[in-house]
């Protein structure tokens, strides 16, 4: 942390607030629908809406480029984000619950789209897979102490007023708590100096110029290899808290501690991304990793007791958790500077164009598909979408590594 400038410490102590604040909503906010009398469908449709507005916006700020303050659209984007989930804690019909979704939807790409590019410009480009290693891994950390935290406080709350653990107020009391926290993280960000001048005392590795034909099909290719993984992904993890409780009878305590464990996992296994990439390449580690999850994957769809599906699911989380900070760091050293925002809006992971298109499809037809197969049958067909989209991604980006196209370290 220490050798990191000021500014990329700011960026880190603002996930340190987003990220268990936004715990409570990955951890209890389905189960909160399913108290207010919601199915798999509307939550999947929610899935559906919530990346559809992040689609539309990604795709304005790919339109728009680096003509916008990454800073300012950080600012923005986290503000508007701890206001809309706010919302989606306190409305309860329909309409209440597609409008806050949908501005949620809105502000998730403003700050994760300039989130990238943004730690790019305030480092230079021999630390980058450190960084985003480090980044990763303190994202990580907060989620795990999230999620425990999100499996306990409506216990909590349950035994200051007497009120039903798993009841509509306290779920209601945990969300709250989590969309504050998440409306801290806007603090840090007010003291960011222009990114502009920390872009040009940290660049300091010249690179050749790439013709814009070439950028704009690395860029696509990125885009395709986003669409393939995102689908399997938009399928399982909306649904992945009610797969533990439903499927496999997991309290909500329970489950709050299950995606604590697999944060802690993750984060140990994140250090050794800086290792394997200077051994075998940012591209060869990243599908690798992609390749060896996909058993674990399988099984977590068909183990038959609760302990292996925890165990397949620690191991499958960790090793998708480790391709996160290599992909990134080679996106923003293969493409050019002027284009990050372009290439995050997007091919970004968390809220990029094709990740929300892909997951809006996915999280519509999930919640109709886990009705009539289950949710082991689903969960199998998400396979073939990672590996073909592993496969492209080898295939096209393994001769930039070779070529040495990009400073990548």
């Amino acid at each position: 942390m220490t050798g990191f400038s000021r500014p990329v410490r700011l960026v880190l102590l603002s996930c340190l607030l987003i990220s268990p604040g936004f715990a409570p909503f990955v951890v209890l906010f389905n189960f909160y629908l399913k108290r207010l009398g919601y199915g798999e469908v509307f939550i999947g449709d929610l899935a559906s809406v919530t990346a559809l507005a992040t689609m539309l916006t990604a795709l304005a700020l790919g339109l728009l480029g680096d003509r916008v303050s990454r800073r300012w659209l950080f600012r923005i984007g986290v503000a508007m984000s701890g206001l809309g989930l706010a919302a989606r804690s306190l409305l309860t019909g329909h309409a209440g619950l597609l409008v806050s979704t949908v501005v949620a939807g809105i502000s998730f790409p403003l700050w994760h789209v300039a989130y990238t590019p943004l730690l790019a410009d305030y480092s230079r480009e021999e630390e980058r897979t450190h960084l985003f290693s480090v980044v990763a891994a303190a994202w990580l950390v907060t989620g795990t102490l999230g999620n425990a935290m999100a499996g306990m406080l409506p216990g909590f709350y349950a035994t200051l007023t007497g009120a039903q653990p798993e009841g509509i107020p306290a779920y209601r009391f945990a969300l709250l708590a989590g969309a504050g926290c998440y409306g801290l993280g806007l603090l840090p960000l007010l003291f960011l100096p222009p990114e502009e001048k920390q872009q040009q005392q940290g660049e300091s590795i010249e690179r050749p110029l790439t013709p814009s034909r070439v950028v704009s099909g690395q860029i696509a290719a990125f885009t395709a290899v986003a669409v393939l993984l995102a689908f399997g992904e938009g399928i399982i993890l909306p649904f992945l808290n009610l797969f533990f409780k439903e499927r496999l009878g997991a309290e909500t305590s329970t489950i709050g501690l299950i995606f604590a464990g697999s944060r802690m996992i993750a984060f140990a296994v994140t250090f050794l991304v800086p290792a394997l990439t200077q051994r075998w390449g940012q591209v060869r580690t990243v599908t690798g990793l992609r390749l060896v999850f996909l058993p674990f994957l399988a099984g977590l769809a068909l183990a038959p007791s609760f302990g292996l599906a925890v165990s397949f699911y620690y191991a499958w989380s960790a090793l998708w958790n480790m391709t996160v900070p290599a992909t990134r760091a080679f996106q923003m050293a293969l493409i050019p500077e002027n284009q990050r925002v372009r290439v995050a809006s997007l091919a970004g992971r968390g809220s990029g164009v094709a990740q929300s298109l892909a997951g809006a499809a996915a999280g519509a037809l999930a919640g109709r598909l886990i009705l009539r197969l289950g949710y082991s049958t689903v969960y199998l067909l998400t396979i073939p979408f990672f590996f073909v989209g592993t496969l492209v991604y080898y295939a096209i980006f393994r001769r930039y590594e070779r070529k040495g196209t990009t400073a990548v370290r």
